[in-house]
């Protein structure tokens, strides 16, 4: 494991690792600094989020599949320099689980389906593509 080491940034710690806080002994308040997620650390966070529906879906048997293209767009399309990671689960109810809601409701997805879905040719969302 790596050493954290503090550097100083406009009067306050700015630490790496997710860790170490500054305190403001005048206001009471402390700042937790973050590292900026990579794009690693976001792909991962898609495939989190897409474990939990797979797992809702699995009391069905439908199984969930999204491309690598899928996963990147989900990745970049859900990030937000200013919320983070934050914005990715409402991007994933809104392009994946909302598309197979339809799907279920006009009955072209039943149970024991696979549903794969992969970036559209324009790059600008995601589609079923089976």
């Amino acid at each position: 494991m790596m050493p954290l080491s503090a550097r100083w940034v406009n009067g306050a710690a700015e630490v790496p690792m997710f860790l170490a806080c500054t305190v403001s002994p005048d206001a009471g308040q402390v700042i937790v600094m973050f590292d900026p997620l990579t794009l690693e650390d976001l792909t991962h966070i898609v495939e989190i989020q897409l474990a939990r529906v797979a797992r809702r879906l699995a009391d069905r048997r439908i199984t969930l599949e999204v491309s690598d293209a899928g996963k990147a767009w989900l990745a970049s399309t859900g990030f937000d320099p200013v919320y983070g990671a934050r914005p990715l689960k409402r991007l994933i109810q809104t392009t994946i689980e909302d598309a197979l809601a339809r799907r279920l409701l006009a009955g072209e997805v039943h149970d024991g389906d696979a549903v794969a879905f992969d970036v559209d040719a324009a790059g600008s969302g995601l589609v079923v593509v089976a």
